[in-house]
């Protein structure tokens, strides 16, 4: 379910710096949005996309299919859904949790979804995804969160293009009649932060 009107209480956490990290535990009735900037131009243009995250994000209960919609500043590129963890309880790493490809791209592992990306890998490009789960719950560290532009090399395999985008802001956001929403606000250095690639 993607939201498009935040409404609500906005709670604000600012955070120590780009290394700093907050627990967050995401459930089906929440969405997560983690707003990014391009760091182009490219000698390389990539042709996949990923969100992820850490190796250690708990599933506490089975979370049923995950959705991710990719934006280029306002405009929808593609949403991508998948299953493949429905019924996994654990510590797993859920990568990815959204994946895009251009039509060219080798990559085709998984529920990957095929795109057009348009200007997106231009200079300074900005952007942002939206994440939900189906069921139950999802804990992570905002620093585990992974934003990664690739060129793949096979069906499942890839190297990145640096350097990777900048994650500018992240939030969680309830669905609208929740009288309070969570942002939680990263306070960023003057070069960002970009994601750890593991």
């Amino acid at each position: 379910m993607i939201l498009r009107k935040y409404v609500g209480i906005f709670i604000v956490l600012f955070l120590a710096g780009p290394a700093s990290a907050v627990p967050v535990t995401l459930t089906a009735n929440q969405v997560l949005r983690v707003d990014f900037q391009i760091n182009g131009p490219f000698s390389q243009t990539p042709d996949v996309f990923w969100l992820g995250f850490g190796p250690d994000s708990p599933i506490a209960n089975a979370i049923g299919s995950h959705h991710a919609s990719l934006y280029h500043g306002s405009t929808l590129i593609g949403e991508y859904v998948s299953s493949l963890a429905g019924d996994i309880v654990g510590a797993i790493g859920l990568h990815p949790a959204g994946a895009w490809r251009s039509a060219d791209s080798l990559f085709t592992f998984g529920s990957v979804t095929t795109v057009d990306f348009g200007t997106l890998f231009e200079s300074n490009e900005a952007g942002h995804v939206e994440f939900s789960i189906e069921l139950g719950d999802l804990t992570f560290d905002t620093e585990d969160i992974q934003l990664v532009h690739a060129i793949a090399t096979d069906f499942a395999s890839s190297f990145t293009v640096q350097p990777l985008p900048t994650i500018t802001s992240i939030s969680v956001v309830p669905e609208p009649g929740i009288m309070a929403n969570l942002v939680i606000a990263m306070l960023v250095s003057t070069a960002g932060r970009t994601p750890r690639v593991r």
